[in-house]
């Protein structure tokens, strides 16, 4: 009973991860289109533990959204999926102050 307790009370930190990382991808494909960031980078700009990073993009590999590549050593690198891009495209058209560069994260002042 308590871990099915302990994983509703994760979820909005998963959540916002996805949203973070799904910023990040969209970030990284209008900063320098077709090189992917590496895992690492992407760690440190979502402020996320490794496992909490790997957890994230294999959501988002699940859901046709992210190709991540991962080698042995620990190392690898994510970008957004042609779908990926679609998506963050018509979310960030969205965007309710007119930009097309940043998707508002949780807990951002607009």
């Amino acid at each position: 009973m308590s871990t099915e307790h302990e994983q509703n009370d994760a979820t909005p930190e998963i959540d916002e991860a996805l949203m973070t990382l799904l910023s990040l991808l969209w970030e990284a494909a209008q900063s320098s289109p077709g090189k992917p960031w590496s895992l690492a980078k992407l760690r440190k700009r979502a402020d996320v533990s490794m496992s909490t990073l790997l957890r994230c993009l294999n959501a988002l590999v699940s859901a046709d959204l992210v190709t991540l590549v991962t080698r042995d050593d620990g190392t690898g690198s994510a970008e957004l999926s042609v779908a990926g891009h679609d998506l963050c495209t018509a979310v960030f058209s969205q965007a309710p102050n007119g930009g097309a560069g940043k998707m508002p994260l949780p807990g951002d002042n607009q």
